[in-house]
């Protein structure tokens, strides 16, 4: 079992914490620190953030389980392995999580517990309520909540239905793969801002799946426009906007109204993912955070044991190298970076290697404005950054509805094999592995090509 290398908590209090922490409650941390020499590892700017701010949301995050759950799957398929997948999750996580679950209860504190990964989140935690918790033994983190937000969208003018095919659907060759398929039989999942049901882009193509742990809602709708946006360039069926718009959909609202999102948002949807009826076979995700981050590494893990297909945006924090943002650095995702009409690498387009060394972007798509289904009553708005996944996203929904029984691994194959290479200025050749070659930490195996995906020259 990988163990998590959390240092034991023996040295967190300085100097300043003396000068300013009450009496009190330094003689409870004290005892704490003191007491439990075999104790996880509590976040020393949770502490200062709990002790300036008051009472907050924290996470506890306990050893994953995924490679015990791994081994429990072995020759299992389909819908077998993934009831697997979820029972011993469960089972697993509900055992190394009960200690921590008692004593919250004991305390009177409000809490979410995850299956799908091994955290807990606590609602309200001051200063006293986090001192019970150093005492506990074990591997564990006390820590903040990470967060993610995406930008707003920027408005046009309503656009007629009839313009024809967008820009980056044409380059991407998305019509000529539909000749083979339009993405019939395959359900894409969206974890964004929400979806415009009401939109035409939209309202024959919904699956029935949905989530909403921001507000509740019964169905879906999208007030801040992402993720309208960023699904129509995957399925839309009007405008000529969508890569696949014979694929059905499903969506969880990761992101609130203003385009912000917790982990314990997007962790309750990638969760739901795993169980949605129908479960998705890509995921889409258009948001993300620093590099070298891995809070949602065994939320990928759980998806690709379940057969889910990870598309994440490379994010905006380019030219650099390795300035790929996470969760789109891990290994088992595809990453997707940005281009503009002339197959040309956008300025801000996150590069690589990832934090472990590999090449990173997979691949590259359209991303300078993007036009798309909007928050309104039908419509249309233009994006420039969200989107390049999105194309990637569509693509594979024609590759998995041309290739019934398709494995995850081999779909991310032909999409890396099939893709167009551009001629590499130098510029973009700087991140490496070598001058004018392919794959690199530029434009990863080149720019996704639908058609050639299908099987069409």
């Amino acid at each position: 079992m990988r163990k998590m290398p959390f240092p034991g908590v023996n040295c967190c209090l300085t100097s300043v914490y003396l000068n300013k922490m009450n009496l009190a409650y330094l003689f409870l941390f004290s005892v704490a620190l003191i007491a439990t020499t075999d104790a996880g590892y509590v976040n020393p700017s949770l502490i200062s953030k709990v002790r300036n701010n008051g009472a907050q949301d924290i996470i506890i995050e306990l050893s994953p389980v995924i490679e015990q759950v791994e081994i429990r799957l072995r020759g299992l398929t389909g819908d077998a392995r993934v009831t697997a997948l979820v029972t011993n999750l469960k089972h697993l996580i509900s055992v190394a999580q009960a200690p921590y679950l008692k004593l919250a209860s004991n305390l009177g504190l409000e809490f979410t517990s995850f299956w799908a990964t091994n955290v807990i989140l606590l609602k309200h935690v001051d200063l006293n309520t986090l001192s019970e918790f150093t005492r506990m033994t074990g591997e564990f983190q006390l820590r903040e909540q990470h967060t993610v937000s995406v930008p707003a969208v920027r408005e046009m003018s309503t656009l007629s239905v009839d313009q024809g095919v967008q820009w980056g659907v044409e380059k991407v060759r998305a019509p000529e793969a539909w000749g083979v398929t339009q993405g019939e039989n395959v359900a894409v999942g969206s974890i964004d801002t929400g979806v415009n049901l009401a939109h035409e882009a939209f309202v024959n193509n919904f699956a029935g799946a949905w989530r909403d742990p921001f507000y509740n809602s019964s169905t879906p709708n999208d007030v801040q426009g992402h993720g309208s946006h960023t699904l129509g360039v995957i399925v839309g069926q009007t405008n000529g906007i969508g890569v696949a718009p014979g694929a059905k959909w499903v969506a969880c609202r990761g992101l609130n109204n203003q385009g912000s999102g917790t982990e314990a948002t997007l962790t309750d949807c990638a969760q739901w993912m795993i169980v949605a009826e129908p479960r998705p076979h890509i995921v889409n995700n258009a948001w993300g955070g620093g590099s070298g981050s891995t809070w949602f590494d065994p939320l990928v893990a759980a998806w690709k044991e379940a057969g889910i297909i990870p598309v994440f945006a490379s994010g905006g924090s380019g030219p650099s190298c390795s300035s790929i943002g996470s969760p789109g650095d891990h290994s088992d995702v595809i990453a997707v970076g940005r281009t503009n009409p002339n197959d040309e690498l956008v300025l801000g387009s996150g590069r690589g290697p990832s934090f472990a060394g590999q090449i990173k972007p997979d691949l590259v798509a359209p991303a300078l404005n993007i036009v798309s289904a909007g928050p309104g009553n039908n419509n249309y708005v233009t994006m420039s950054g969200s989107s390049s996944g999105s194309f990637v996203s569509g693509a594979a929904a024609l590759v998995i509805s041309a290739n019934p029984g398709i494995s995850a691994d081999e779909v991310v194959g032909i999409l890396r094999n099939s893709a167009f290479r551009p001629p590499i200025s130098s510029p973009d050749d700087y991140c490496g592995p070598g001058p004018d070659s392919y794959p690199n930490n530029g434009y990863g195996y080149g720019r996704v090509d639908a058609a050639s995906a299908v099987g069409i020259n």
